[in-house]
């Protein structure tokens, strides 16, 4: 084994943590390609590397795909600058969008709200973590590395997926005040003996709420239905105008039904997520109160209990633990009735 191939697997791996593991998703491209896009590929490479690398990758490109042979990193350094050139606008944009989906650093938030408070707390920050998606970059080095995301199709590519994303977490919380009057039915009807935790999911954070409180919905602050700012039906029913805005200005006739069809594929995908969502929020409906109405036949049977579960909701997931230890409260009452009595005879004797 010579020294490069001793090299190889250390060099591949700095290559893909470098890249978040942005490789293997070229990779997978690379070996879906069409014969045509292949042939053009291979047609690049022949003009930039050579005849002979080209020759190499026509001959080793199947024994590539089947995993017999591995890519070396050079081979993987020249897929990453050559492979977007025979790619149309939607193989960009859906490598543009595992390539922030790799670098995407989510937020963690942590809140404890009580349940006539909680649109204050919560509404602010959300709209905060929502909008991240407008502000996020890739790194500079990526950047740097990647020349190709400066072309003018992908600052379009870029514009469609930050809205798309955007459009993303504000479905993902439309039926958030739906799901918290639920948790409230519940921490209601549990009276007290439950702890009960909402975390809301967002592509670009978390946001963990401790629920505590009553129902006491007196004052009414903004629905998540605003969260972004468009109209109900736009947020609602996503179509390929509320995907792309203002990215038509520098595109010829071509690039711009590209776009569009990329804008109504990303459009058709919230629309989806919405159904998805509706169908989580039913979903978990239901198994709340059933979970609660079990839990109070247990408190009925007065005998020590601990249940936990977990239901995943349009905005995220809702975890309830409930318990009680009717043992200790049996000798936590006789321990006081006994020193009640002690008193009493105390007070008499005197």
């Amino acid at each position: 084994m010579s020294f490069w191939d001793y090299q190889q697997p250390s060099l591949k791996a700095a290559l893909s943590a470098a890249l978040g593991g942005f490789d293997r998703d070229v990779l997978e491209r690379f070996y879906s390609l069409s014969p045509e896009q292949l042939a053009r590929l291979f047609n690049i490479y022949s003009d930039t590397y050579g005849d002979g690398p080209a020759a190499y990758a026509r001959k080793t490109y199947p024994e590539w795909k089947q995993g017999a042979v591995r890519p070396s990193a050079l081979t993987i350094n020249r897929l990453l600058d050559n492979l977007p050139l025979v790619l149309n606008f939607d193989g960009k944009c859906e490598l543009l969008r595992k390539l922030r989906e790799r670098h995407r650093k989510p937020e963690h938030h942590s809140l404890k709200v009580k349940a006539d408070d909680w649109k204050e707390h919560v509404i602010p920050l959300v709209r905060t973590v929502i909008q991240k998606a407008y502000r996020a970059n890739l790194p500079e080095a990526i950047e740097r590395r990647l020349t190709w995301l400066s072309n003018g199709d992908m600052q379009t590519a870029r514009a469609i997926l930050a809205h798309a994303q955007a459009l993303e977490g504000a479905v993902a919380v439309a039926m958030l005040q739906d799901e918290m009057r639920i948790i409230e039915d519940a921490l209601t009807n549990l009276d007290g003996k439950g702890k009960v935790t909402h975390t809301i999911r967002l592509p670009y954070g978390h946001i963990q709420l401790k629920i505590s409180g009553r129902r006491g919905m007196d004052k009414e602050s903004e629905t998540p239905a605003e969260l972004v700012r468009q109209k109900d039906s736009s947020l609602f029913k996503p179509t390929a105008e509320d995907i792309f805005e203002d990215v038509f200005s520098d595109l010829d006739q071509e690039q711009a039904a590209h776009v569009k069809a990329t804008a109504a594929e990303e459009a058709m995908r919230l629309v989806a997520e919405k159904k998805r969502g509706e169908i989580k929020y039913a979903n978990a409906s239901r198994d709340i109160a059933n979970f609660v109405n079990n839990a109070d036949l247990m408190d009925q049977r007065r005998k020590d209990y601990q249940m936990s579960a977990e239901f995943e909701g349009a905005s995220g997931v809702t975890k309830i633990q409930v318990g009680r230890n009717w043992s200790k409260t049996l000798i936590a009452g006789g321990a006081i009735g006994i020193l009640l009595v002690l008193i009493l005879l105390y007070v008499l004797t005197r």
